[in-house]
């Protein structure tokens, strides 16, 4: 088991989406696509993208 998937078994386990940071996020199933994980990375929880955003998921550390 990898580093990646420790990650996502707890955040599976806990009820999380993925992760959240200073802007940026990820999900379940893609966590790290930027390479590496930082110690600026939260769990996290998907909501809403905020209007006038066109990101195609948002992240935050409040669940909706």
């Amino acid at each position: 088991m990898n580093i990646i998937q420790i990650v996502e078994q707890h955040l599976t386990s806990n009820g999380f989406d993925g992760l959240c940071g200073d802007e940026c996020g990820c999900k379940i199933g893609d966590i790290a696509p930027c390479g590496h994980l930082l110690t600026d990375c939260f769990p996290g929880y998907e909501v809403p993208v905020p209007e006038g955003d066109d990101y195609s998921f948002f992240m935050s550390i409040h669940k909706p």
